[in-house]
């Protein structure tokens, strides 16, 4: 692949990274699989991207102070346990030459389903004073280091580990809304709260490819950190000055976005 072609993905997926809090998986991944590159080998070059974007997205936002450790350790300690299952599950599709269909069928229905969530909360919940929300801390709400709601956050994090061998995503996009909608914090809270778990789970799943499986192509990968690490603060400065409601309308559309595109891919090809 051309080299500015790599590097102008890396951009892509940076910039959505530092928007979001998400790994930029949900881009990255489909974006190389339509330049070529086979779903499984594009979800594994995806998780090395995100170890090195969440790195540098969380360095720039590290002033904020908006990380809750305890938190984002629970959630990394679930999504590594997570991941391991869904890289078992991929070794035992790719026996059966099914791998592509089935990342395909997980990006429609997964993605289809969260964007659902998030556009449904969007639309029909009241306006938000943006004072009264950016003023909400993560220590004041709703006992969100009680032991009840950090079984939630485990169980949050094996769901977005599951997916991220599968899909190549750092988890963000189940993370973020999570935090947002169940333990109702602030806005860059939830975002760098997630940065956190994706780079201790993302190092764990990179680690795996990379020593184990061995799918990863690191010519395209490294142009792809290139242009992922150029930018992720753009992103990240982007994210800073959106409302919480345009914030839940662009994440609910970008995966509406990349749901029916695997859709209409699934459907052309079988």
């Amino acid at each position: 692949m051309d080299i500015a072609i790599l590097t102008l993905l890396g951009l892509t997926s940076g910039f959505i990274s530092g928007l979001f809090g998400i790994g930029g998986g949900i881009i990255l991944t489909p974006l190389l699989a339509i330049f070529g590159v086979p779903l499984a080998g594009a979800a594994a070059i995806s998780s090395l991207q995100i170890v090195f974007s969440a790195a540098f997205n969380l360095v720039a936002r590290s002033k904020e102070k908006a990380v809750n450790y305890k938190l984002g350790l629970v959630l990394a300690a679930g999504s590594i346990f997570g991941s391991l299952t869904g890289i078992a599950i991929i070794s035992i599709i790719k026996k059966y030459n099914g791998v592509d269909l089935f990342i395909s069928l997980v990006f429609v229905f997964v993605l289809g389903l969260l964007a659902w969530v998030n556009l449904k909360s969007a639309f029909s919940s009241k306006s938000i004073n943006a004072q009264n929300y950016h003023s909400q801390s993560l220590h004041k709400t709703q006992n969100l280091l009680s032991f009840a709601f950090l079984t939630k956050s485990f169980a949050a994090g094996i769901f977005a580990g599951f997916l991220m061998p599968i899909m190549g995503v750092g988890g963000g996009f189940v993370i973020v809304p999570f935090l947002l909608y169940i333990g109702k914090v602030d806005k860059n809270v939830a975002v760098c709260t997630s940065i956190f778990q994706m780079l201790i789970a993302s190092c764990f799943t990179s680690f795996i490819n990379v020593f184990f499986i061995g799918n990863i192509d690191f010519k395209i990968a490294l142009f792809v950190i290139i242009g992922a690490v150029a930018s992720v603060n753009l992103g990240g400065l982007v994210s800073k000055k959106t409302s919480p409601e345009l914030f839940k309308k662009m994440l609910g559309f970008l995966m509406l976005s990349v749901a029916l595109y695997f859709a209409f891919k699934i459907y052309i090809q079988h």
